[in-house]
C-alpha cells in the first residue's frame, strides 16, 4: 500500500508465476512514474529474489521429492491495484511473499 492506493504485480510487468517472486522488505522501495491509458500513475519498484524451476523439472517430479532452492534477483514492479486487467491478460498477485 501506498497512501489510500492498494498495489499488485501483474503479469505484463513480471512475467509468469507470479507466485515465484518473493519481496526483499530490506530494500529500498522506488516510486517511478508510467504512462497508462488512464494517464500517468505512479508504479513502484522493489528487488526480490524470482524461484527458478526448470519445466522438465516440475514434469517428472514426484509429489515428495527432493528439491533443491535455485533464486535469482530481480526487480519487481507494483502497480495500482485499479490498472489491473486494463493491460492484456494474465496472472495478478496481492499478498507476496518476503525473502
Amino acid at each position: 500500500m501506498r497512501g489510500p492506493l492498494v498495489y499488485c504485480l501483474e503479469e505484463a510487468d513480471n512475467g509468469k508465476y507470479l507466485n515465484a517472486l518473493s519481496v526483499d522488505p530490506r530494500q529500498e522501495i522506488k516510486a517511478e512514474q508510467m504512462e497508462d491509458s488512464f494517464g500517468k500513475t505512479c508504479a513502484l519498484i522493489v528487488k526480490g529474489r524470482r524461484e527458478c524451476i526448470p519445466e522438465e523439472d516440475a514434469k517428472e517430479s514426484a509429489l515428495y521429492s527432493e528439491w533443491e532452492e535455485n533464486t535469482v534477483p530481480v526487480d519487481i514492479k507494483a502497480v495500482p491495484y485499479y490498472l489491473w486487467g486494463n493491460r492484456g491478460k494474465g496472472e495478478m498477485l496481492v499478498w507476496i511473499r518476503t525473502v
